[in-house]
């Protein structure tokens, strides 16, 4: 999948649930349709977003000044073919956050750079059915600053292509369907929910997080060389264990199952005047709703909503 989806995924840094996810309708077409001027095995793609907020499956990273977030990934297709399993692909990639306002570091008295994370990311993805598709990652999010300890986690997503089953009863033009998808997260050290700096942390546990989203998208403004997408991902966050923990008055930790619900509007639009040979390139701007249960409240400054907004580019070849 092309990275400049990944705004698609609504949550941070390595947005690696989209990395097989959402790359389902691609990866059937790509046996009938040319890719552009790489056809070969390996794709890569790459860009830089720009935020004003971050927050992390729900938790508060940054939400004052700007954030740049630029990112790399390549992509290699190792199989592809017509019975049940179609496709299978290994993806790699970097994704990081340089924050402009004092980050936690600073505040602490402590490094003062600006490179608060650096993420690295590694896994598999598979095709199956036309339909269905399935990814393992692996990330480690490091803070070249020491605003927080590395963490590392798992992340198994299963993704479906629905936008057959709509094709008889919305008749939207561009409506690509529901896009439904369902994400288990198992951290293996560390935890996010430790608080990064923040008044309020609460992890002593490595946690286990259940994520579910839909990423239904139409076309709003139909143009043969740049039509403009409107796309609303919806994802809400739950722990299944440990994963949003926070310290009660009494000191006994108690583990909120709700972390957060999260909704945006995307509006993207294809760079066309970009020839084809420097690969194909997209902008787009996002606005996002976040509402937060009672442990993403706390580390949030003890607010339960918050809008934030986010601009990007980024290409793939």
């Amino acid at each position: 999948m092309s990275r400049t989806k990944r705004y698609l995924t609504t949550t941070l840094g390595a947005a690696v649930l989209g990395a097989a996810m959402l790359g389902t309708p691609a990866a059937a077409q790509a046996q009938d349709e040319p890719a552009g001027p790489n056809t070969g095995k390996i794709s890569f793609s790459a860009g830089i977003d720009i935020a004003d907020a971050y927050y992390f499956r729900g938790i508060k990273q940054e939400n004052d000044g700007v954030q740049l977030q630029p990112y790399f990934e390549m992509n290699i297709d190792l199989y592809e073919g017509d019975g049940i399993l179609q496709s299978l692909g290994i993806v790699l990639g970097s994704w990081s956050s340089f924050h402009f306002d004092d980050p936690p570091s600073v505040r602490a008295g402590g490094d003062p750079s600006r490179w608060y994370e650096a993420d690295i990311y590694a896994g598999l993805s598979l095709g199956l059915a036309d339909t269905w598709s399935l990814s393992a990652i692996y990330t480690a999010y490091m803070s070249p600053n020491g605003a927080f300890t590395t963490v590392q986690d798992v992340n198994f997503t299963i993704g479906y292509d629905d936008s057959g089953c709509w094709e008889q009863i919305v008749q939207i033009d561009g409506f690509a369907g529901l896009q439904p998808w369902v994400s288990f997260i198992a951290e293996l050290d560390n935890q996010a929910d430790a608080g990064n700096g923040f008044p309020g942390a609460g992890g002593t546990e490595e946690g286990v997080a259940l994520l579910v989203g839909i990423t239904p998208s139409m076309t709003l403004i139909a143009s043969e060389d740049m039509p403009v997408t409107l796309t609303v991902p919806v994802t809400a966050g739950f722990s299944i264990e440990d994963y949003y923990e926070r310290i009660k008055p009494s000191g006994s930790v108690d583990d909120d199952n709700f972390g957060y619900v999260e909704v945006g509007l995307v509006l993207s639009t294809p760079l066309a005047f970009i020839p084809a040979d420097y690969g194909e390139w997209e902008v787009y701007g996002s606005v996002n709703f976040l509402f937060l249960g009672e442990t993403t409240e706390e580390l949030n400054s003890d607010d339960d909503f918050e809008v934030y907004f986010k601009i990007g580019a980024g290409f793939t070849y």
